[in-house]
């Protein structure tokens, strides 16, 4: 296990990346870009899969997160961006969301750290610039939360079913997919920014029977399942305000038990 200070002396290694939503429509809908696979890692592990993440990536020396987030985007998705929404009092360079981890570095072999930070922007007025990192991506996404939430892992962990013994795990790639990681930011940031997942996902109550825990992860599930409990209850006492108790119905209607008022 790495010490305290082995770990403080680890180079840094910044991963900056944008969720940006296209205003103006409904649903609103979130960039993607798709990525090319990479290579393996420096022991032979897996590198990133081909398929669908979050436009951005990482930073240069002497470029703050924020800048590397900006060049990242309009490099790589042709987007000129600007920022939406700062993160709170405890955020490190104004992202929504911010994530560590240890990572073996490509270039060296050599262990780093990588710190994830994950902005709110968005587009600005001048709209699209032009792409310049074209061997990274191949192509611009703009998908709405349902389209994400439905979309197929880029790569998922199966245990093999050819007979092997018990624990054993493959793995199942679908350069059509989505990263895990990609998906739990969007929603994160969808969360913080305090979005109706309703407003979000109108035909929520119809894929959310549908959806498994397992491939969306518990943190959606809880998130999701939490919309639909809350949109239940208020579809309850919704009805429990339109009712009108029986008593109170007889009394109302007691004139026509003998034919039409005469009034009328």
């Amino acid at each position: 296990m790495m010490g305290d200070e082995a770990q403080e002396n680890l180079p840094i290694i910044n991963s900056c990346f944008g969720v940006i939503f296209e205003e103006g429509q409904f649903p609103l809908r979130v960039y993607l870009v798709h990525n090319s696979p990479d290579p393996l890692g420096p022991n032979g592990e897996l590198g990133k899969p081909e398929g669908c993440g979050l436009p951005g990536g990482g930073g240069k020396l002497g470029e703050t997160p924020f800048e590397a987030a900006f060049r990242e985007i309009k490099d790589e998705a042709g987007i000129i961006t600007k920022v939406a929404t700062c993160g709170g009092k405890s955020s490190r360079a104004r992202e929504i969301l911010y994530e560590e981890k240890y990572v073996m570095d490509v270039n060296t072999g050599k262990p780093a750290l990588n710190k994830i930070y994950i902005f709110h922007l968005k587009r600005t007025n001048s709209g699209f610039g032009k792409i310049t990192e074209t061997s990274e991506t191949s192509k611009l996404i703009l998908a709405t939360l349902g389209n994400i939430l439905t979309m197929p892992l880029a790569r998922k962990f199966v245990k093999n079913a050819d007979g092997d013994a018990v624990g054993t795990v493959g793995t199942v790639e679908n350069p059509e997919g989505i990263y895990f990681s990609t998906r739990e930011r969007i929603f994160g940031v969808a969360q913080y920014l305090g979005y109706d997942f309703y407003d979000l996902i109108p035909n929520l109550d119809d894929l959310f029977p549908k959806i498994r825990e397992e491939e969306v992860g518990w943190y959606i599930y809880g998130l999701l399942s939490e919309a639909v409990e809350k949109k239940e209850q208020e579809r309850a006492n919704r009805a429990k305000l339109l009712r009108v108790p029986d008593d109170e119905l007889i009394e109302k209607y007691a004139a026509w038990a003998g034919g039409a008022p005469n009034d009328l």
